[in-house]
């Protein structure tokens, strides 16, 4: 009887073996995956918070620049082509922002939750009307443009201390995108 026991454990051990190694792989699997989930979900917050702050500073009212002086150009041109560059330079801190955030948004669909992914064409819609109105703008301020830039434009472009829809609007999507988030980063 003692060898029937024996042999039995002897055919029982590699099973357990299998059992345990099976359990080990499935927790690894799921701590990968979960490992990609906070990632990605950390990642996108980290880059919708670096466009808000860039929305926020194109949209500031104040705008300090010097004049870009080009040979033959007049001074209302150097003016122009000076506001020109220091607003393609707030403009970087949008553009740069926006390439993470869309290739986030492939990952989040992966990984995360599909509706974030409408979340955030919500707010690409908003940087792409900002982008618009600041083009319209600049071609109404450009010397000798007769080109008019209405109020709606002014409240799309410049920031207001209150009552301030478009960024309202903005910090609403970006709330929605948290609250679909958040759950992957705990």
């Amino acid at each position: 009887m003692g060898t029937d026991v024996i042999n039995f454990l002897v055919k029982l051990v590699p099973i357990a073996a299998l059992i345990v190694a099976w359990m080990g792989l499935s927790t690894w699997k799921r701590q990968i995956k979960g490992t990609d989930k906070y990632r990605v979900a950390s990642d996108l917050l980290l880059e919708i918070y670096r466009l808000r702050e860039g929305i926020k500073a194109v949209r500031s009212s104040f705008v300090e620049y010097s004049p870009v002086h080009k040979e033959g150009e007049s001074k209302e041109m150097a003016d122009f082509n000076g506001y020109v560059e220091t607003m393609d330079r707030r403009w970087k801190s949008v553009s740069e922002p926006i390439a993470e955030v869309s290739l986030l948004k492939l990952k989040s669909e992966v990984y995360l939750d599909k509706n974030i992914k409408g979340h955030i064409d919500e707010l690409m819609k908003k940087v792409r009307e900002l982008q618009v109105t600041l083009e319209m703008y600049l071609d109404h301020r450009r010397p000798g443009s007769d080109l008019e830039f209405d109020r709606e434009g002014r409240k799309i472009l410049w920031a207001k201390p209150t009552d301030d829809k478009f960024n309202d609007d903005v910090e609403k999507i970006i709330a929605q995108i948290e609250n679909s988030v958040r759950g992957y980063l705990d």
